[in-house]
């Protein structure tokens, strides 16, 4: 009788399928990819633990087309039965270094599509012990589809591929004004304790180079947002991005307001280069009150290109911008909110596991999104 049940159950919920379904709607990310998506006429499954905020997120965009579903994602059944209502998952739950593989693995168990803003460490590692599973099933898994990581790659490889036939540098600086939630940034720490970034370094002819800047140094780009202090930093993702791309030389740089920020972050990670311990929430602490008092009026995401070009004895000089009228957790909702549009129109090939960076038409893709893309000749 118990398993009639639950069958009749599993039926009830095959036949209320939603086209997207998003977990950990409530956070900074998730509620901004219920934002992204609203008025769009897609049904919607929004899951977390807490029945107000749900509620509360269900009023605030008064739609017929959105349901709501109490659930934590550490009980298994809880997240099979949520993944079996959904075409497509998006993962915004947090921190990602915890919730691990629970809902990647049923949703391609499931079949379902799967989006992560994040998606490094043992999703990452699932994802490639399980390809062929992925392509039997032919689901579509789309890691790194954030702002950073994420944007900040596939920016990097649209400009790199409108300028290739020359001998190319590119220095990308990224700039915004928001901050992290505790489980972003407990996964912050996480990546710098599994040293899957190289800090004061960049990318030059395939291999990773001592950056020789001092500490300190600073740039303005743009007189509207002042004085930026320069951290380079190169994660692994940038560097594949760099080499596939061909560039002569790649550098990213992180950017601070102040230089009060900059120290902090440097003490940071300097402790934890020199430290034993696998612990995160120390560190997570202290980054989160980096970040927990700055100002967020005017919000804006931009990534600035500085690129030279070398043709023969021809020496250019360029800047392009990518300006979103956004902080960064905001632009990590509309760019997960691309990509499962994108799922659901069948753009992006089924039984693969991608980067933002890898899907097809990327360049279509970065020009879809709600920026503003600006080319200038300069000197730089």
């Amino acid at each position: 009788c118990h398993i009639a049940s639950t069958n009749n159950y599993r039926e009830e919920y095959k036949r209320m399928k939603k086209n997207i379904g998003i977990l950990g709607a409530t956070g900074l990310v998730g509620s901004s990819v219920l934002s992204a998506l609203q008025g769009k006429g897609y049904a919607l499954l929004i899951g977390a633990r807490n029945q107000y905020k749900l509620q509360c997120l269900k009023e605030e965009f008064s739609t017929e087309n959105i349901e709501i579903i109490q659930m934590d994602v550490f009980i298994p059944k809880q997240v099979e039965m949520f993944c079996s209502q959904c075409d497509v998952v998006i993962n915004c739950t947090s921190p990602a270094s915890i919730v691990g593989t629970r809902i990647v693995r049923e949703c391609i168990k499931q079949g379902n599509d799967y989006i992560d803003p994040f998606g490094e460490g043992d999703v990452e590692k699932y994802i490639v012990d399980n390809k062929s599973m992925i392509g039997d099933k032919k689901t579509r898994i789309i890691l790194s589809s954030g702002t950073y990581p994420g944007l900040s790659e596939a920016l990097f490889k649209y400009v790199a591929e409108i300028h290739k036939g020359a001998e190319v540098s590119i220095k990308e600086y990224f700039y915004g004004n928001s901050y992290f939630s505790h489980g972003a940034t407990q996964d912050v720490i996480s990546s710098m304790i599994n040293n899957k970034s190289k800090s004061m370094s960049f990318f030059y002819k395939d291999e990773i180079i001592p950056c020789k800047m001092r500490i300190g140094e600073s740039i303005c780009i743009d007189e509207k947002v002042g004085t930026m202090y320069l951290y380079p930093i190169i994660s692994k993702d940038f560097r594949r991005v760099c080499k596939e791309t061909g560039v002569k030389e790649g550098c990213f740089f992180n950017t601070f307001s102040d230089l009060s920020s900059m120290a902090s972050f440097f003490e940071i990670g300097s402790k934890i280069y020199h430290s034993n311990s696998m612990d995160t929430f120390g560190y997570t602490e202290q980054l989160e009150k980096m970040y927990r008092n700055k100002s967020t009026e005017n919000e804006k995401t931009i990534f600035w290109f500085g690129i030279e070009l070398v043709n023969g004895n021809d020496v250019e000089k360029k800047l392009m911008s990518f300006e979103y009228a956004c902080n960064w957790n905001s632009l990590s909702g509309y760019v997960c909110a691309l990509v499962a549009e994108w799922c659901l129109n069948d753009e992006i090939s089924k039984g693969k596991a991608y980067n933002l960076d890898e899907i097809e038409g990327i360049q279509k893709f970065i020009e879809s999104l709600p920026g503003e893309i600006k080319q200038n000749i300069v000197k730089l």
